[in-house]
């Protein structure tokens, strides 16, 4: 699949075989694409597109996880560490009960570099990258 990037005045997008990537206001917004096993080297290229996406700036990332079936265990050690550079918080998504129950695991055993928490719905995501990101 060819990787693509479209760009309106208000939001720019990245989309590449694994995720869509969009950016809003001052947080990156990342949705996994349906039925995504995750192994380290999908993670290394996510990583490399986030980064080039995000032109090596900071951002809190607000993160559907619902596509995803199955993530390696070098996948998740990967993105707790090296795959988290650049990033000022994290929100995971997922609605899926199995996906939740896999994030709540991925937060308690990899234990991320950067604050991050997993949520049932977008908006309460939200809200946690704007509590955590808020200047004071």
């Amino acid at each position: 699949m060819k990787d693509s990037i479209q760009t309106s005045h208000k939001s720019k997008k990245h989309e590449n075989a694994y995720a869509v990537y969009q950016k809003k206001d001052s947080v990156l917004y990342i949705t996994f694409k349906k039925q995504t096993v995750l192994t380290h080297d999908a993670a290394e290229k996510i990583v490399k597109d986030r980064m080039n996406f995000q032109a090596y700036a900071r951002y809190s990332v607000v993160c559907d996880v619902s596509g995803l079936t199955a993530i390696t265990y070098d996948a998740r050690e990967y993105l707790s560490t090296d795959g988290s550079n650049m990033l000022t918080a994290v929100a995971l998504v997922s609605n899926n009960p199995t996906i939740y129950a896999m994030g709540r695991c991925y937060l308690f055993y990899n234990r991320p570099t950067v604050p991050t928490r997993i949520f049932k719905n977008q908006q309460e995501a939200e809200k946690y990258i704007n509590q955590i990101t808020k200047t004071p």
